[in-house]
């Protein structure tokens, strides 16, 4: 499932707004020490940026492979319990509802 472009942009906005923020800091001027908080925000917000964007959920044979904002996870499509109504998918792992 590929989700709508609005929607991709609206994931990878709080990396942009964090980036624009960090830019922001470098256009008001006399940064000092600050700069390096400044490349921090720019490389967060960009990481940020580009994971939102590739937010996404692939279903393959007897495995659903969700693509988060930090990391990828493949569940087997045996361990789903449901789907909530918030589009969360709840499973079991080892025993453990998750």
């Amino acid at each position: 499932m590929r989700l709508l472009p609005m929607t991709r942009v609206a994931n990878a906005a709080p990396g942009l707004a964090v980036g624009l923020l960090a830019i922001g800091a470098v256009l008001d001027g006399d940064l000092g020490f600050v700069s390096s908080l400044v490349v921090a925000g720019l490389a967060v917000g960009g990481f940020l940026a580009v994971k939102g964007y590739n937010v996404s959920v692939e279903c393959a044979g007897q495995r659903v492979t969700v693509h988060g904002r930090l990391w990828i996870r493949t569940i087997n499509r045996a361990d789903i319990i449901a789907m909530t109504e918030f589009l969360a998918i709840s499973w079991r792992c080892d025993g453990r509802r998750r």
